[in-house]
């Protein structure tokens, strides 16, 4: 084997094991920063249904013309969106090697 093929094998291997790493790392802490909002949510949309269960069906049907089930939907939507976006930009940071603030002053 030539020796430029060997010094070639040992520089990709230095440099493929520390961003591997990072890169799992990263996606692991997004993945468990996830699983945790989705158990929460869970747990805010379980409440609010248990609440809700105990109106009389005059209420419900009020609340529901008033579109304050779509409003919670919108709600919960728009903080899963805010708190995913949050974590892969924290998992993009964490990579070292992508800078996605470069514009920011």
């Amino acid at each position: 084997m030539p020796s430029w093929l060997q010094a070639l094998g040992v520089f990709l291997a230095q440099i493929i094991s520390p961003m591997t790493a990072r890169v799992m790392g990263a996606l692991g802490l997004g993945a468990i920063s996830l699983t945790g909002v989705q158990v929460t949510l869970n747990q805010i949309i379980n409440h609010i249904k248990g609440a809700i269960g105990g109106v009389t069906a005059d209420i419900l049907n009020i609340i529901s013309l008033a579109g304050f089930d779509v409003f919670i939907g919108l709600v919960i939507s728009a903080y899963i969106g805010v708190i995913s976006i949050r974590t892969f930009y924290g998992a993009f940071k964490r990579f070292g090697f992508m800078d996605l603030g470069a514009g920011d002053s």
